[in-house]
C-alpha cells in the first residue's frame, strides 16, 4: 500500500494510477468518509479527469494498492460510480 497526500505527491500519484490501472484507491475525506474507488475512477483522477479540490488530486489523502482486500478493510463505503 502506498499513501499520497499534498501537492508534492501529485505527480507521483498520477504515475501510480498510470502504472496500476487495475489498482484501487481509498480516498480519505474524514474518519467516517473513506471511500474505495477503482484506479480508473474519474473521481480520483482516472481517465484524464480534472481535480475536484484545487489543482491537485492529492488535496485529500489517498491510499493505493493493487490488493483490494487491504483497502476494503479500511473503507467506510464504496464509490457508486465505479463500483470497485
Amino acid at each position: 500500500m502506498e499513501e499520497f497526500f499534498g501537492a508534492e505527491d501529485h505527480r507521483r500519484y498520477l504515475a501510480w494510477l498510470e502504472e496500476h490501472p487495475e489498482g484501487y484507491v481509498l480516498q480519505l475525506n474524514g474518519p467516517t468518509d473513506q471511500k474505495l474507488h477503482r484506479a480508473t475512477c474519474r473521481y480520483v483522477g482516472g481517465k484524464g479527469a480534472e481535480p475536484l479540490h484545487g489543482d491537485v488530486w492529492t488535496a485529500h489523502p489517498k491510499r493505493c494498492s493493487t490488493d483490494r482486500g487491504i483497502l476494503s478493510a479500511l473503507a467506510t463505503g464504496e464509490c457508486r460510480a465505479c463500483r470497485p
